[in-house]
Order: C-alpha cells, then sequence, then structure tokens
C-alpha cells in the first residue's frame, strides 16, 4: 500500500512506503523509505534517519500513531512526509534533466544523500572476487532484505562466511586456482570445486549450499558492474540438491515430551517447551522464539497467534494448541509473552538431543542421503537426530496425518506449492496406509449411514 501515493512520468512509475527495520521489536527502530521506480523495476531502501517504537506506529497509514509520547508531536510525521516529498521531487528533476530516463539505483542513491546532507559512503570497489565477497558480507550485516523488510539473519551471514572459508580452502589445496578471481569462474571450475567437496565428504545438500552461495555473490558482483562472466548462469552451473528423510516427532512423542518431568532442570525445561510451541505453531525457530504478547489474540472462535514471519514477512494465522495455552500458563508472570525465554538456535539443537534421550525417543531411524558422491544409509535413535527445525516439520506433517486439507496446513507453514508441501512432510508408507484406511472407513460409515 503507497500510502503516500503515486506518480506517472513518461518512463517512471513510483510507489513509495515508509516501513520499520524490526516491526516486532520493543525498542526504538530505524525508519526506512522504500522507493520503488521505473515500473517497480527498481528498489532502493533509503533510511530516514529517524527512530520510533513498534508499538507507536501506525503501520496501515505509514506515520507515527497519534497517542502516547507522540500524540503532540506533529512535526515527527511531518518530518516523514516532507523526506518522502524530497524523493519525489529528485526523481522529477531527474526525470525533466535526462530525457523521462529514470536513475540508477546507484545515482538515486547519490541524490539523495546530497538532498539530505548526508556524508556519502566511500566506497572503494573490490578489484579481486574475495575482496568484493568480504565487502558484500561486511555490508550484509547493516542490510535490509528487500522482501521482507528485515535485516539479514545471523543465519545467513553464517552461512556466507561458511562458503567464503570453504572456497579459500580450495584455493589453497588446488594450486591453479591460487589467485582465483571473476574471470576464473568457468565450468571447468564448478567440476573441480564440486569435486574437492565431494572428496571432503560433503553431503550433496551441502555441496548446493556452497554453490548457491557462490552464486549469489556472482550475481551480487555482476549487477554492481564487478563481473563480466556469466557462466554462473549456466544451467550446468547446478546447485546440487536431494531430498532428505529428516524425522520428525509424532503427536505421541510430542506428548511425551510435554509430559517428561524434567526436576530441577530449568535449561531443559525450557528446550522442551519453546520445541512443544514450535511443534504446535509450524513456525521457523526464528519466529517461535520471538513471538511478542501483541502476537496474541482472542476471537469468538478462540485464541490465536497472528505474525509477520521473519523470512517471508507474510502474515500468519495459528489457532493455540492446548499445549501452548497450558506453557503459557506454566510462565505467566515469569515472561513478557508466556513463553520460556529463547536459547540459541545451536544450544537448542544439543539440548533436544538431551531431550529426546529421558523421553525415550527411541525408535531407529534410517536416513539415506548422498556423501562425497557415494548414496550412503545410516540407522540412529531418533532422539540422535533431533534439531529445531524438526518442530516445524513435525507440524506439517501430523496436521496432515489427521486429516487436516494440504492447502490449509500451507497457509500456516507458507509452503507455496503442494509439490513443495509434500516433498517436505515426512509420512512414512505404512502412515499413508493408515491415512488412506482412515478415509475409507469414513465414507463407508457415511455410506451406511446413508
Amino acid at each position: 500500500m503507497a500510502i503516500f501515493g503515486r506518480f506517472d512520468s513518461y518512463q517512471l512509475a513510483m510507489n513509495i512506503n515508509l516501513f520499520l527495520r524490526s516491526p516486532n521489536g520493543d525498542k526504538p527502530t530505524p525508519i526506512y523509505i522504500d522507493i520503488r521506480y521505473a515500473n517497480n523495476k527498481l528498489r532502493l531502501v533509503y533510511p530516514t534517519n529517524e527512530k520510533i517504537e513498534p508499538e507507536f506506529w501506525d503501520k496501515e497509514n505509514q506515520r507515527p500513531a497519534r497517542r502516547g509520547k507522540y500524540k503532540n508531536q506533529p512535526e515527527f510525521a511531518t518530518r516523514l512526509h516532507n523526506a518522502v516529498d524530497s524523493v519525489k521531487e529528485i526523481l522529477r528533476r531527474y526525470l525533466n534533466d535526462n530525457d523521462q530516463q529514470p536513475p540508477t539505483i546507484e545515482d538515486l542513491r547519490r541524490l539523495l544523500n546530497l538532498e539530505f546532507k548526508r556524508e556519502a559512503v566511500v566506497e572503494v570497489k573490490p578489484l579481486d572476487l574475495f575482496g568484493f565477497m568480504e565487502a558484500y558480507m561486511e555490508e550484509s550485516i547493516r542490510r535490509i532484505n528487500e522482501k521482507t523488510g528485515h535485516t539479514i539473519s545471523k543465519t545467513t551471514l553464517s552461512g556466507y562466511k561458511s562458503s567464503v572459508k570453504k572456497l579459500r580452502e580450495f584455493t589453497v589445496a588446488v594450486r591453479k586456482y591460487r589467485n582465483l578471481n571473476f574471470d576464473d569462474i568457468t565450468l571447468e571450475f564448478y567440476a573441480d570445486f564440486t569435486d574437492w567437496l565431494n572428496a571432503q565428504g560433503y553431503a550433496k545438500n551441502s555441496v548446493g549450499k556452497h554453490i548457491k552461495t557462490l552464486k549469489l555473490f556472482l550475481s551480487e558482483a555482476t549487477e554492481r558492474g564487478l563481473n563480466k562472466n556469466l557462466t554462473f548462469k549456466s544451467r550446468r552451473f547446478i546447485k546440487p540438491r536431494e531430498d532428505t528423510d529428516a524425522p520428525y516427532l509424532t503427536e505421541v512423542e510430542i506428548s511425551r515430551l510435554f509430559h517428561l518431568n524434567i526436576p530441577y532442570n530449568p535449561r531443559l525445561e525450557r528446550v522442551r517447551d519453546l520445541m512443544i510451541v514450535g511443534c504446535w505453531t509450524g513456525l521457523r525457530f526464528q519466529d517461535f522464539t520471538q513471538i511478542r504478547p501483541q502476537d496474541f489474540g482472542e476471537d469468538a472462535d478462540g485464541k490465536y497467534i497472528q505474525i509477520e514471519t521473519r523470512k517471508t514477512g507474510e502474515t500468519v494465522v495459528i489457532p493455540v494448541h492446548p499445549m501452548v495455552e497450558a506453557i503459557r500458563k506454566r510462565y505467566e508472570g515469569k515472561t513478557p509473552n508466556g513463553l520460556p525465554k529463547a536459547l540459541s538456535n545451536q544450544k537448542m539443537n544439543n539440548y533436544l538431543k538431551e531431550l529426546g534421550r529421558l523421553a525415550h525417543i527411541d525408535e531407529m531411524v534410517s536416513i539415506t542421503r548422498t556423501e562425497g558422491g557415494k548414496r550412503i544409509t545410516r540407522t540412529n535413535p531418533k532422539h540422535e537426530l533431533l534439531s529445531t527445525h524438526a518442530a516445524r516439520r513435525s507440524f506439517a506433517t501430523n496436521q496432515y496425518l489427521a486429516g487436516i486439507p494440504a492447502y490449509d496446513i500451507m497457509r500456516i507453514t507458507g509452503h507455496r506449492t503442494e509439490k513443495v508441501f509434500f516433498n517436505y512432510i515426512k509420512m512414512r508408507p505404512r502412515e499413508a496406509a493408515n491415512k488412506i484406511r482412515k478415509i475409507w472407513q469414513q465414507n463407508a460409515a457415511m455410506q451406511k449411514v446413508g
């Protein structure tokens, strides 16, 4: 919704929105201008240098709410409107002076810096591939994801660093790539790099993640005019991937965790309760550990959670399960949202394995995946394979097994196609057979009644 309107010119259609960097936080957060122009083909996110507490932000009207500390501060809203008007005027002037051709993103940023008397950031363009990757990672710490309006997650940044580290190790191990640069990214390089990763014993999906990250770096460098080599766009420069049989918790196992007696160990209690919240909301770790008090609501049908997911920026509505409600009562008055305080993903993953062992989640699970270019099957007790990601997968699989239509579940999990959804859920052959049997029994009962 472009609250500040839209104007059309010969080559330009422009939409402007204001948004918060951290809309779900409880501290003052920066306000940004989202500028889309050239018929939405170009986009620049530009800081206003203003901050506001999210609770006082009117998201629909994109302005400070007229209450609380901002009730009698109209000048704040005026500054924001003036900033937006300045952006429009700068674009109008540029069009008039340049035969109706829109500015590049960098030109627009430079003009805005001059208009708002911002000290321009002097960027020294890296001369080689690694120099660019390091600069891009440093920039990503402050960068806003244009699709969601959120900062780049720590997990994403960690993935960048891991891929750059592996690429550096490769250049040390393979002498002919010692001075690797943009022009050296050939199909021969691709084959050598993936072969080296396979020789290190990496799983196929891990190899794919490193190739995906490298392609992202190359795409960004190309867009900025630093790279002219487009080999990475070849259909042979693929990101290897395969579906894996990642485990999920059955409803019986979730109940076993919920009723597990953990005396004198608040650390494990927190992990257990957070995991159960994840299993009954279908949210990703970064979302189910950041639910705010205002995300809970209630209507005539019951209690629900309405939250904007961090990865996609989409808003989902989830009914509050009785186990989640019981956990909220357990933490009532102890935490602002009535839920356990979050731990790091890594710590939770370590503690989950211990929890699963205590809850006797011992079913032997066989997982087959490609490692080092070979198909390998390993069988382990399920508790040794538990991670926070199993929570979301458990929700999706259990709800489908319970007979809830895939489309309704996808509205919560965010899967866009049934193909992706069915690849995601983990239903064993016997469970699929039981689901079909139940449907047959229900149909038979209905026919009998008729």
